[in-house]
């Protein structure tokens, strides 16, 4: 019989996911409770067939709290470490530095740690807590300060694992360069080709300067016969062409294949980054290998060493491509801003304070101090996407643009509070919401909330998935678990009501849950563009982090956020919404949840206008207009 250190069946198990069914057999299980610390779904799927019937903890309100302790110290503690770096460049092209949850793990580890601290000083339980941890590097930390502690005992992680991690990760990232170098080449020579955007010529003979907006290039683009369109900036190019300005975009070192032939059309109002690719550039960002100054020197993070999980970021990101790209990417605008530079007034960006964001910043400032460089923050900030916040002393080493312009008075506020300088930021509306201000419920919105009964047959469920793997698996896997069996008004499963399935534009279905996917008739994959997704919808069940929910919330359209095992990366809402707090359900009540929501068959009372114009005011034209007047450099 195993036993905890502080004898009986009282204690804290860390167990490695490969070793649970090894101890499930031997389980006092009248006695212990567990939980996941980790991201994959395949081996919490295993560790929970291999512990079923063993009461599962709830992690999300664990992990919220201690979020609330760490964040700060957090991003203190990250621009301390960013002092401390020689190599101001190697720093700021890698994800780490981002702090952003959805490239870096660090933040979540670190959350998961803190949790697992506060357990273990806490008093002592009737049950045995096992904890099943995917990460080993997160395992060595949790020895390096426990493995002495009484009533803590550790099962299946050694140090071959984080050792067998690494050395899979270095393989990997040798495999990841050799294909970093085929897909720059086919880039490089596919801009070539093309020959879209005319490199210096429309520039150069123009007498006037430009302004540059970038653009992700995606089929969005296109929705506009003869026209290229932005669904992050909407009409910002009609306001500043009105004003006399010259607008062209400014496309990322690579455009989908797909989209080339299309572009030809509008060759004359695009710098195609791609075009502008060095050949040796390519290898010397082949073998450019992100690291860290001062590892053996580290300050302490609120009594822990985190070491161990900085050696896990070195070699996460070794083993991909995103540090190359990164670093391709900033040689590539030097390039364009040394040629181009003298003929451009300012540029303008969606701004999410990205490290493609951050070289952008740096490659203009070098080469083209004169050009202006201007932020457009296009959509919401989550409380927990740490990229919107500064650690002390953060701003004064940070590439930040030279003005922020944000969608709103609360984000400007947000982003104030959040460590950015007072006087780089202004509020110029959200051009991407503005159809919010005109929206109201349609006349089939007020229909299909008339009705005094819960009728299954009318009733429809709009799912809204994010651009983030783990999240979106998490909500999809759940949805298909708990209603494998239909939900109707009689229980008889002859009515069900219908789930429609939207997915991030950039994240289809195929993407984080494999092609090899059989839905019950009540679920369907929507192909639908948002609005017209909502509009036969009686209820907006989502999973953060997504703006989507506005859309549902100003058009009287009830809204139900699900709150998985993981962070909840919006945070609490009530800070914008007051009391009138979203509802919010877990896993254990996702059936009951919705069941009760359409059984009220009434639409939900609507924001008021002021909430709208502090979140996502109206488009401010002379706010734009003096945002890209000359550089405060020049």
């Amino acid at each position: 019989m195993i036993n905890a250190k502080s004898g009986g069946n009282v204690g804290i198990w860390i167990v490695s996911p490969a070793y649970v069914r090894r101890l499930s057999a031997k389980l006092p299980r009248e006695d212990i409770e567990w939980c996941y610390f980790g991201f994959k779904a395949g081996p919490k799927k295993e560790a929970s067939r291999w512990l079923e019937g063993v009461p599962k903890i709830t992690l999300a309100g664990e992990l919220d709290r201690a979020a609330g302790v760490v964040k700060q110290p957090f991003l203190d503690w990250i621009a301390d470490l960013g002092e401390r770096q020689t190599d101001k460049l190697n720093w700021w092209a890698s994800a780490f530095a981002a702090k952003i949850p959805s490239q870096t793990d660090c933040f979540s580890l670190v959350c998961y740690a803190q949790v697992a601290g506060s357990w273990i000083a806490a008093a002592p339980r009737q049950k045995i807590r096992l904890i099943v941890i995917e990460d080993p590097w997160l395992v060595w930390m949790l020895r390096k300060r426990f493995s002495n502690e009484t009533g803590v005992s550790f099962y299946g992680h050694s140090a071959p694992y984080y050792l067998l991690d690494a050395a899979y990760r270095l393989a990997r990232g040798l495999f990841a360069r050799a294909y970093f170098v085929v897909w720059a080449l086919s880039k490089t020579f596919a801009g070539r080709l093309f020959k879209i955007g005319r490199k210096t010529t429309e520039l150069e003979d123009h007498r006037h300067k430009s302004v540059l907006i970038f653009t992700w290039i995606e089929q969005a683009c296109f929705s506009m016969p003869g026209k290229l369109t932005d669904r992050f900036t909407g009409h910002l190019d009609e306001i500043l062409s009105r004003h006399g300005e010259r607008v062209k975009r400014l496309t990322y070192t690579s455009v989908p294949r797909v989209f080339l032939k299309r572009l030809k059309n509008f060759s004359s109002s695009l710098v195609m980054t791609q075009e502008f690719i060095g050949i040796l550039d390519i290898f010397r960002c082949a073998i450019a290998w992100f690291r860290i100054d001062s590892l053996k020197n580290l300050p302490e993070f609120l009594g822990w060493n985190l070491t161990p999980l900085l050696y896990r970021e070195l070699v996460h990101q070794w083993g991909n491509t995103g540090f190359s790209r990164n670093s391709l990417w900033r040689l590539t605008q030097r390039r364009i801003a040394e040629r181009l530079g003298s003929r451009i007034k300012c540029i303008i960006y969606p701004f999410e304070n990205q490290p493609w964001e951050k070289l952008l910043c740096l490659a203009w400032r070098d080469k083209a101090p004169q050009v202006k460089l201007v932020g457009y923050q296009h959509s919401s900030i989550p409380a927990l996407w740490l990229g919107y916040f500064l650690g002390r002393g953060e701003d004064k080493i940070m590439p930040i643009p030279d003005l922020i312009v944000t969608n709103g008075n609360f984000y400007l506020e947000t982003l104030k509070k959040g460590g950015f300088p007072a006087d780089r930021l202004i509020n110029g509306g959200a051009l991407r919401y503005e159809y919010l201000h005109n929206m109201t419920p349609s006349a089939h919105s007020q229909f299909i909330f008339s009705a005094q009964k819960f009728d299954a047959a009318a009733k429809k469920v709009l799912v809204v998935l994010p651009y983030w793997p783990v999240y979106a698996r998490s909500l999809f896997e759940d949805l298909l678990d708990e209603f494998n069996v239909p939900l109707s008004s009689d229980g008889s499963g002859e009515t069900p009501v219908r789930f429609e399935v939207k997915c991030h534009p950039f994240l289809p279905v195929s993407k984080f849950y494999g092609n090899s996917l059989k839905l019950p008739p009540w679920i369907t994959i929507s192909l639908q563009s948002l609005d017209k997704a909502l509009a036969d919808a009686h209820l907006m069940l989502y999973i953060p982090p997504t703006t989507c929910w506005w859309e549902a919330l100003f058009t009287g359209i009830p809204i139900l956020k699900y709150q998985a095992d993981l962070l909840d990366i919006d945070g609490d809402a009530r800070d914008v919404l007051g009391e009138s707090a979203i509802a919010v359900c877990s896993r254990a009540t996702l059936r009951s949840s919705i069941e009760a929501i359409l059984r009220q068959a009434k639409a939900a009372s609507r924001l008021s206008g002021g909430v709208l114009e502090n979140v996502y005011g109206r488009v401010k034209e002379d706010a734009w207009f003096e945002a890209i007047k000359a550089n405060v450099n020049s």
